[in-house]
């Protein structure tokens, strides 16, 4: 992000659509629905207008792009979307729930230029039909059929929930044992739509999580398994290496902007742009006016999202973790406290449990290198 005579210039190299707001489950923690924030339209972007806003992101230099929904694939005209000219410009990542992917449409999938993943939503064995209303059999059969059709690269996303906390070390297994599957990324729901009336049930204490992460990780780093493994922002594969560290970890200093995620925007089916899926702030909209001209002078108002620096959250500024973890997500801040300059309590809890329960076990070298970055 740039400040230039006066104005702002968002220059992402990664794009997040949502193409659709259709979906086939309904997912009692999914933020995307119920949610008092955002008001879904009633119809979905066309597949002209689509094409149209990937084109506007090639102009101004995306090259990596994420499909989502609702679920992509129930759009009838999705695979059409992916074998598109114009999607061509792109290195391309679909998440999806995985209910759709049958036969004809993996086929289709295989010949989709430049698609680097399917990331799927699996949510344990047990505990996926009781949070998404699907038994993981499902899953777990297209799963499989991507194996054994395809080279494509699937990568698994759990939402930790009190329903599955239990079975994640069985999934690590699971993981492990599929060649299919090239990563797995473990997170908590974000505090939105349903999540909202579910949270105090759905949401394990951190003294409930602690010792079941700390597990997989100490196991991950002794088995050094052939699945990138992510967990929240306390925990990536590349920290096993020394030679990535540097250009994986995030290096903030206080005139950062608190998010690391400023490198990527994101367009919602309505049309309004925001800068992640998680914070419900639109720069503007791409139906109203063009994704170059947002960028440069987003809507009045957005300042506030646009102009904060990791300085203005006194609670963070003198932290020792605040060059890793650029005092955490401003969803997290925003949705926990009602403020954008606030400490994410959540991101604290992880920061600690890293420096005392995780870092002393990787690679000596590892270790000096992400001490330099604690102040």
């Amino acid at each position: 992000m740039k400040y230039i005579n006066g104005r702002f210039y968002l220059e992402p190299i990664s794009a997040h659509i949502d193409v659709t707001n259709k979906c086939n489950l309904k997912c009692i923690y999914c933020f995307y629905y119920e949610d008092p924030y955002v008001q879904l339209p009633d119809r979905d972007p066309s597949k002209d207008e689509i094409l149209d806003w990937m084109e506007q992101l090639a102009e101004i230099g995306v090259k990596f792009l994420t499909f989502s929904g609702g679920e992509a694939f129930m759009r009838p005209d999705f695979l059409e979307i992916l074998s598109s000219e114009t999607s061509e410009n792109f290195w391309k990542v679909i998440l999806t729930n995985g209910i759709l992917l049958d036969e004809q449409t993996v086929e289709e999938l295989e010949n989709v230029p430049k698609l680097l993943e399917l990331r799927v939503s699996l949510d344990g064995f047990d505990a996926n039909k009781k949070v998404r209303g699907v038994d993981a059999k499902v899953i777990i059969q297209n799963i499989d059929l991507i194996g054994k059709m395809t080279d494509l690269a699937v990568h698994i996303n759990t939402m930790i929930t009190t329903e599955n906390l239990h079975e994640l070390e069985k999934m690590y297994e699971w993981i492990e044992q599929h060649e299919a599957i090239s990563g797995w990324a473990i997170d908590l729901p974000i505090v939105r739509g349903r999540y909202i009336s579910a949270m105090n049930a759905l949401r394990p204490s951190w003294s409930e999580m602690a010792p079941v992460l700390k597990r997989l990780i100490l196991r991950y780093i002794d088995e050094r398994p052939p699945f990138k493994l992510a967990i929240f922002s306390i925990f990536r594969e590349s920290l096993l290496y020394p030679n990535k560290i540097k250009d994986r970890i995030y290096s903030f200093d206080l005139e950062s902007h608190p998010c690391s995620y400023l490198p990527s925007v994101t367009i919602r089916t309505d049309g309004s742009v925001t800068l992640c899926p998680s914070l419900p702030f639109s720069i503007g909209n791409i139906r109203e006016r063009p994704l170059r001209d947002i960028l440069e002078s987003p809507d009045p108002g957005s300042e506030r999202v646009l102009r904060i620096r990791i300085r203005d959250i006194k609670k963070c500024s003198n932290c020792r973790y605040v060059k890793i973890c650029g005092a955490g997500c401003r969803a997290n801040a925003f949705l926990e406290t009602g403020k954008l300059i606030e400490v994410d309590s959540i991101t604290c809890k992880m920061m600690e449990f890293f420096e005392s329960e995780i870092l002393p076990h990787l690679p000596r070298k590892s270790r000096e290198l992400i001490g330099e970055y604690l102040t």
